[in-house]
């Protein structure tokens, strides 16, 4: 898929039941059961796990960012609906 190239530029992963985002020295593993919120503002994809973690990803552009928001949607709605 088209869309995996872009996101893997940014260092993104999108699984069936996960998301791999690595920066730098970290590499971060989200399954999209654990999402409970997701704040995009601009460039900048805020994912919310419940309690206090919080992972921000910064994107070259806002069209890069909505592209990774609706793979996200997507693996979630795609998670509850099997």
């Amino acid at each position: 898929m088209w869309f995996k190239d872009e996101l893997s530029k940014e260092g993104i992963t999108i699984e069936s039941r996960y998301m791999i985002y690595s920066s730098k020295d970290t590499t971060y593993i989200v399954p999209y059961a654990h999402i409970r919120t997701i704040e995009v503002k601009g460039n900048k994809l805020t994912i919310y796990t419940g309690g206090v973690e919080r992972i921000v990803i910064n994107m070259k552009d806002e069209d890069t960012t909505k592209l990774l928001l609706e793979a996200i949607l997507t693996g979630i709605e795609k998670l509850y609906l099997k």
